[in-house]
């Protein structure tokens, strides 16, 4: 296990994410819902963390052994019972919790061994926060970039995948290219439509270029902007989950090398 001095990992914990939350999991045939619960840390900072005796001291159980070090980019996870854990994601979790994560809501506090906060939050099934993560199998996921307070429900969307992605990045903002190589700029219809909790938008590009996908609401104000990058030639496709949308009908507009071209969608929440 890698080591570092511990005056420099120690004093940018403030670098420590914890960026999923798999509270109310759907059962598998094996093992109750409450049994593949987990949490999942990440360190964004450019220096390993020490979270050597570091202790949740509220919502779950668990204590940090010593000569823990989340190395820089890494994700660590926790999970409730690492039989069930390993049985479903096909990798160990790095350690099993006591306690439960209320399916209600409730707070997780990470303090140091001396007990100074590290974080102190709470997560809720209620008003704003995602409902995919609350008992529909999708997990919170903490925005990536996002740090400013764990505890604001505007911070967290549901994961694009069921069950959650523990130990990587979740890829729900990820534009996919597939393989073919089209010969025509082009806008799909989003697939499904109507829907709920995700579609699926595709698009084709002839040759690179700089692309734009906006969604705007009937008054023409533009809601979300899912895709504002350059771009390969090649045929692409975008899953949105309309976090905090209203139901109603919406348009998307791609701009990209000579297309120009919108669409309607129709959101039922």
């Amino acid at each position: 296990m890698e080591h570092a001095e511990s005056i420099d990992s120690r004093s940018c914990l403030s670098d420590l994410r914890i960026s999923e939350i798999h509270y109310n999991p759907l059962d598998s045939d094996e093992f109750a819902g409450k049994n593949l619960e987990f949490i999942e840390l990440y360190n964004a900072g450019r220096e390993p963390l020490d979270l050597s005796y570091a202790i949740f001291i509220e919502g779950i159980d668990f204590t940090f052994p010593a000569d823990t070090r989340l190395l820089p980019g890494r994700f660590m996870v926790l999970a409730a019972n690492r039989r069930a854990f390993a049985s479903r994601y096909a990798f160990p979790p790095f350690g099993e919790f006591a306690g439960q994560l209320n399916n209600g809501g409730e707070r997780l506090a990470l303090s140091r061994a001396n007990g100074e906060t590290i974080f102190d939050f709470k997560y809720d099934d209620k008003e704003d926060w995602p409902v995919g993560a609350d008992g529909a199998g999708f997990s919170l996921i903490l925005e990536e970039g996002r740090m400013e307070n764990f505890g604001d429900a505007g911070q967290w969307r549901s994961s694009l995948l069921l069950h959650g992605s523990p130990g990587r990045a979740d890829i729900s903002t990820a534009v996919v290219q597939l393989p073919a190589l089209p010969s025509n700029f082009a806008l799909a219809q989003n697939y499904p439509n109507p829907f709920n909790a995700s579609t699926l938008i595709r698009f084709s590009l002839a040759g690179a270029s700089q692309v734009s996908l906006v969604v705007y609401d009937l008054l023409g104000q533009a809601v979300v902007t899912l895709v504002d990058q350059a771009m390969p030639a090649g045929q692409h496709q975008f899953t949105w989950l309309p976090e905090r949308l209203a139901s109603g009908v919406y348009f998307y507009r791609l701009e990209a090398g000579p297309l120009r071209e919108c669409k309607k969608l129709l959101l039922l929440q």
